[in-house]
């Protein structure tokens, strides 16, 4: 279509739709029919309903925000479930080997945050020193092969991981001159 023919049927279009009045005498006998449905009250639920879905949603994102970012969110707390699905999901989306060593690093981080946090609540703390173990392995295993080609990228992992390990060894020596 060329765009004198375009701009004829868009005039057109305006001229064919519903007239204001034709509208506002079919809202009027809709909402005499069936004042449940087509009220005034029922139209102001959608914009009610908009605001609530809109409130829900901020406070959705604000709450897994803070437990995936929060060192107080710890197995047994509420949102933990939140915050172990969000790691799970981050771990999934690192596609490359680099982003996998990176992702175990920064949840070897965190579990060292957390046992720092809980380090005097002997049962939460001695899980989050076993899930920091665990981390350090897979961390470390993600160091051993080959497939890490970045030698500036392979080297800020490896300082991460020593940081983290020190840090870890601190909280285990503190432990156990506590028994």
């Amino acid at each position: 279509m060329n765009l004198l023919t375009e701009w004829k049927m868009k005039r057109l279009r305006g001229r064919l739709g519903p007239t204001a009045e034709f509208r506002a005498s079919l809202r009027t006998r809709l909402c005499e029919a069936s004042p449940e449905r087509f009220g005034r009250r029922a139209y102001g639920w959608r914009f009610a309903s908009a605001g609530v879905c809109a409130v829900v949603l901020m406070l959705g994102t604000g709450t897994a925000v803070y437990a995936y970012e929060s060192p107080d969110v710890v197995e047994g707390h509420p949102l933990f479930a939140v915050k172990s699905k969000l790691e799970v999901a981050e771990t999934k989306l690192a596609a490359t080997p680099e982003q996998q060593a990176s992702v175990h690093v920064k949840m070897l981080e965190r579990r060292v945050t957390e046992a720092e946090r809980h380090v005097e609540d002997t049962p939460v703390r001695e899980k989050l020193l076993k899930a920091a173990e665990r981390e350090m392995d897979v961390s470390e295993n993600e160091l051993d092969g080959d497939h890490l080609k970045d030698f500036r990228k392979r080297e800020a992992i490896v300082k991460r991981v020593h940081d983290s390990r020190d840090r870890y060894e601190r909280i285990r020596h503190r432990v156990e001159q506590e028994r």
